[in-house]
Formats: structure tokens, C-alpha cells, sequence
């Protein structure tokens, strides 16, 4: 049932903002742009944290977490958080393209989707931080 918390906000979202908000094209164009902007970025930072997971070094700990299957789902959850990034990050690109009620649309997809999009990452964050918290105390010998 949790699975359904991030798409139902995002829903949730992007209907708010198309009922709520009476944007000129310049207005959602910037928005556009804005949302590009953040999801770039944070797509950037995915990367870099699924970089870090791959390349961690060999102990005890990693050793563990691919045996009980939890390198495989932090994986997961860094990847879907970076894929969500992406799309949204094309999404709100073609708003530079579009005019009219397309525009709008997109603008509004784009911003369901990181909603979407910035869930999944405090949720990856979340796991990714409790790894590195243990590969950092000085008494463990992960």
C-alpha cells in the first residue's frame, strides 16, 4: 500500500496545479525551465550515489547486504529515483518547445512527476544513508 503514497501525490499535485494556478505561457515556461533545473541536478546526484554503491569497497558489510538481497534493492531505488528524475527532466524540456494548452500539460505532468520523483528520492536516500552511517562508525568492522 505504500507504493500507492508517491503516485497518489503526484496526482494530487499536478491536478492542484492545473486547477489552482491560471499561468500565462511566460509563467509556465519559466516554471518549465525551473523544473528542469532541479531535476538535472538531482538526476546528477543519483548518478553519483549509484556510482558510489557499485564501487563500494568489498567488506563485511557488502558482503551481507548482496547475500540478504539489500544491495540489490538500494540499487533499485537509487535507479528508479534517477529514471523518474530523467523523464521529468524530458518532460518539462519539451515545455520550451510547446505553446498553448500542450504546454500546460506538460508543465503539468512535469510537475506530478517530481513530486513523484522527489519521493522516491528521500526514500533512496533514506537506505543510502543508513549504509553509509555504518561504513562510517569508527567501532564497526563492515
Amino acid at each position: 500500500m505504500r507504493w500507492l503514497v508517491s503516485p497518489l501525490l503526484g496526482i494530487a499535485a499536478s491536478v492542484a496545479a492545473w486547477k489552482c494556478g491560471d499561468y500565462d505561457q511566460t509563467r509556465l515556461w519559466s516554471l518549465g525551465a525551473s523544473l528542469a533545473s532541479v531535476s538535472g541536478v538531482v538526476f546528477g546526484f543519483m548518478l553519483t550515489a549509484l556510482a558510489m554503491i557499485v564501487t563500494m569497497p568489498e567488506r563485511q558489510l557488502t558482503a551481507n547486504m548482496r547475500k540478504t538481497g539489500h544491495h540489490h534493492q538500494l540499487l533499485v531505488a537509487l535507479f528508479r529515483a534517477a529514471a523518474l528524475h530523467f523523464v521529468t527532466l524530458a518532460f518539462a524540456l519539451s515545455a520550451a518547445f510547446l505553446t498553448g494548452n500542450p504546454l500546460r500539460i506538460s508543465v503539468m505532468f512535469a510537475i506530478g512527476l517530481e513530486v513523484i520523483s522527489l519521493i522516491e528520492t528521500i526514500n533512496a536516500g533514506h537506505k543510502l544513508w543508513l549504509v553509509l552511517d555504518v561504513l562510517g562508525r569508527p567501532d564497526s568492522k563492515s
